[in-house]
């Protein structure tokens, strides 16, 4: 596949057969007919790795040699690499995965830009802003059935609304505050009966780990693995 023009809003291109095809211009697009003309996409960054399956716009996503298969997102794909070729930051890719591991693993359907705060319904779905990322950090499958994942959430430097999972209360001297952080932490669940949860834990356990999250939802003081 030759690409004979680029417009502002489509691509010409030539096939085989010598037969014109023009198609609307976007990430993907411009991406597969422009510099991998017509051929499979692959990408590699650190951790992360992409390949398009037979099916155009069907990747294997592999972040540290865990691998999901994202169908439904060429776009957000290939939008995520031009930004880590052109700015060399892979952090939509890695949200991308972490959304996608999320869905398998807990059996729930992400609803990206759906509505303005993060909610997990209990019939298992996932609103989340377009505007904030989603890390999966830890995840844990008890003996009962039930499964746990951790997850860190961060807003865009210019978002204006904030959602109520990015508020935290802290005592000091005595008075509450409401402090608003760029990230939260929180615990998405579904339990052994197949009803869906979702908690936010103080952003100190950013770095960890799912278990030390349980012990303070359970009472445990901040920073300590310990119950009060």
């Amino acid at each position: 596949m030759e690409l004979l023009e680029e417009r502002s809003d489509a691509l010409i291109l030539l096939d085989d057969e010598k037969k014109i095809h023009v198609l609307g211009k976007n990430s993907y697009t411009l991406l597969k007919y422009k510099f991998y003309r017509g051929k499979k996409i692959r990408f590699t960054t650190g951790k992360i790795s992409l390949e398009e399956l037979d099916q155009d716009g069907v990747f294997v996503c592999n972040y540290n040699e865990l691998p999901v298969t994202v169908r439904d997102s060429k776009i957000q794909v290939t939008d995520g690499i031009l930004r880590a070729q052109e700015k060399g930051d892979p952090d939509g890719l890695s949200s991308l995965w972490s959304l996608k591991y999320a869905e398998s693993f807990l059996a729930i359907k992400v609803e990206s830009g759906a509505r303005s705060q993060v909610e997990l319904t209990r019939e298992g779905r996932l609103s989340l802003p377009e505007a904030i990322r989603f890390h999966v950090t830890d995840w844990i499958e008890q003996p009962d059935g039930a499964r746990i994942v951790k997850a860190v959430l961060s807003r865009a430097m210019n978002q204006t609304s904030v959602d109520r999972i990015f508020t935290h209360e802290v005592v000091v001297r005595g008075l509450t505050k409401l402090i608003i952080n760029d990230i939260a932490v929180s615990l998405l669940g579904r339990d052994e009966t197949g009803q869906y949860w979702l908690h936010v834990v103080p952003p100190e356990y950013r770095e960890s780990s799912l278990r030390s999250c349980e012990v303070w939802l359970a009472g445990g003081e901040v920073g300590k693995d310990q119950l009060m």
